[in-house]
């Protein structure tokens, strides 16, 4: 009798294993995201996009807002920028794309990057969470995402927009590890060759535009170039040759930018698209001691530019402090679609600052950012800017800092400024225990 209830219990748990995913695909998906154990059984058994792609497409839909035009929409994300390089911030780089960009949008003087790393920030960018909110598992070097979040390109795509990637690299965009991040690009592109990629995508949009293709069009291309600075030169031997090298690096992902924009330029001024241009992350250059990335939440590392332009938008340049978690919420709403609430968003809509619907303010603003263990980073920082002031928090250690005064954090004011201080400790506090509030309910 005990044999004949083994099987009949197994019989029982294979049969809820084969249908469960084809009946309650959510329910799957959820106990991939929760259940470890039966995470991997589902992962031999199934195919986890096929589970997701039984989600209909319609559920992801945003809400569009009653007569709002639906641009196109360029996001242009590159890999390992630091604003202060940059000409809209007065850096010395050679970017006349990015400098012409800047020149009539909108570029946010004090943007700031989720984390220091790629694995970390392009989730929680184009989720819209912080980076401590964001569910997955470390795959290569990349985040193999929760199913049950929803990307942006997701969201568009339900709403009606074709949708296009370009990018850099088959470790987080590629087939082999799954990581979910190419889900809602109908049509996706990997070239770790940044050159090759930007002419692919020049040439794709080409095509389109000449087939009459008029859906709303979003085009998300990511190119690596900047984070392989030394690749050609090796470690430099200076400073000066450090920031020479990299600011080369920096000019040749400026030409991929300008040959994606120039895709357009044929186009009826009604007919242009918003053009967005960010990074992930920064880059030391030896600030604090540092080389390269991923150690530490100083400015030279999480600061990157943040430029809008395109239809509507007000040439300015926007003082209030932001976050790239505010990205999903902004690109939905300029896309004429009210922008997504509840507890799978952190971020909040910047439109009405692209826009000059809103002036910015010094002291407003609100940006998290996360170094966050895992097999190859040792976590243990965390960061809150809010306005002028940013708080680190390193192991239990506070440092606070003006970023407008000392936009290097070379002095650390902590004694000086305790009510503030104690504000912003406060509000990291909150944001820490609000982390552990899940996503998906």
């Amino acid at each position: 009798a005990a044999a004949l209830a083994s099987v009949a219990l197994a019989a029982a748990a294979l049969a809820a294993a084969v249908i469960v995913p084809f009946a309650r695909p959510s329910l799957t998906l959820e106990l991939w995201g929760d259940q470890p154990l039966a995470g991997l059984a589902i992962e031999h058994l199934f195919r986890l996009e096929a589970i997701r792609d039984r989600i209909p497409l319609a559920e992801l839909a945003p809400t569009p807002r009653p007569g709002a035009p639906h641009p196109d929409l360029v996001l242009v994300t590159i890999d390992t920028v630091r604003a202060d390089h940059t000409p809209p911030y007065n850096g010395m780089a050679d970017m006349p794309a990015l400098r012409e960009l800047g020149q009539r949008g909108a570029i946010f003087d004090w943007a700031f990057a989720p984390s220091n790393v790629t694995r970390r920030s392009i989730p929680s960018m184009v989720i819209g969470l912080a980076p401590n909110r964001v569910r997955g598992r470390v795959v290569g070097w990349a985040l193999r995402v929760d199913p049950r979040h929803v990307l942006l390109a997701e969201r568009l795509r339900a709403g009606g927009y074709d949708t296009a990637g370009f990018m850099c690299c088959e470790g987080f965009w590629g087939k082999e590890f799954h990581t979910g991040l190419e889900r809602g690009l109908t049509h996706l592109e990997i070239d770790a060759r940044g050159p090759a990629l930007a002419r692919a995508a020049h040439d794709w949009i080409t095509a389109r535009d000449q087939r009459g293709d008029r859906a709303p069009l979003f085009v998300w291309m990511h190119v690596i170039d900047p984070h392989n600075w030394t690749q050609a030169s090796g470690d430099p031997h200076n400073d000066a040759e450090r920031r020479r090298l990299y600011d080369h690096a920096l000019a040749t992902s400026d030409q991929m930018l300008a040959q994606v924009v120039a895709a357009f330029r044929d186009r009826p001024a009604d007919r242009m698209p918003i053009v967005i241009v960010t990074a992930d992350h920064g880059e030391a250059l030896g600030d604090h001691g540092q080389p390269y990335h991923s150690t530490d939440l100083y400015n030279s590392q999480i600061r990157v530019p943040l430029v809008i332009a395109g239809p509507g938008v007000k040439p300015q340049h926007v003082i209030e402090t932001v976050s790239l978690t505010d990205l999903v919420p902004t690109v939905l709403d300029l896309a004429g679609f009210a922008p997504p609430t509840g507890a799978a968003i952190d971020g909040r809509s910047l439109a009405d600052l692209a826009t000059g619907a809103r002036t910015g303010s010094l002291d407003a603003g609100t940006a998290f950012a996360a170094m966050i263990q895992d097999r190859s980073n040792p976590g243990g920082i965390v960061a809150i800017a809010q306005g002028r002031w940013k708080l680190i928090r390193r192991r239990g250690e506070l440092e606070l800092y003006d970023t407008r005064g000392d936009p290097d954090e070379r002095t650390n004011v902590i004694q000086l400024h305790p009510k503030e201080a104690a504000a912003l400790r406060r509000a990291l506090d909150d944001h820490t225990r609000g982390a552990a509030r899940s996503p998906f309910h």
